[in-house]
């Protein structure tokens, strides 16, 4: 059975000045594909909406060409696989 939620997440694109930071709220649904002694697998689908603070526009930012609008649609899909290597470690 899948299990979901809602996320938030925010983060820096490397050059404030020109491309600022971009916030976004989505939902998720998370996928086990089972797991064979130690590893487990796992897919990970999001949708959701993502807000950029800065954006192209011909006067006030006319360096940034590569984000047009701030509002934009976030989706990611993450398939993921880990190894337990111990059940418990013992302190």
């Amino acid at each position: 059975m899948p299990s979901y939620g809602l996320g938030f997440a925010s983060c820096d694109l490397g050059n404030p000045d020109e491309l600022g930071e971009a916030s976004s709220g989505f939902l998720f649904m998370e996928f086990d594909l089972g797991s064979r002694e130690v590893i487990k697998r796992k897919l990970i689908f999001s949708l959701g909406l993502s807000y950029l603070n800065r954006y192209y526009h011909p006067e006030r930012n006319p360096v940034n060409r590569f984000i047009g609008t701030p509002w934009n649609v976030r989706f990611n899909v993450n398939y993921s696989w880990s190894v337990h290597f111990l059940e418990r470690i013992i302190v």
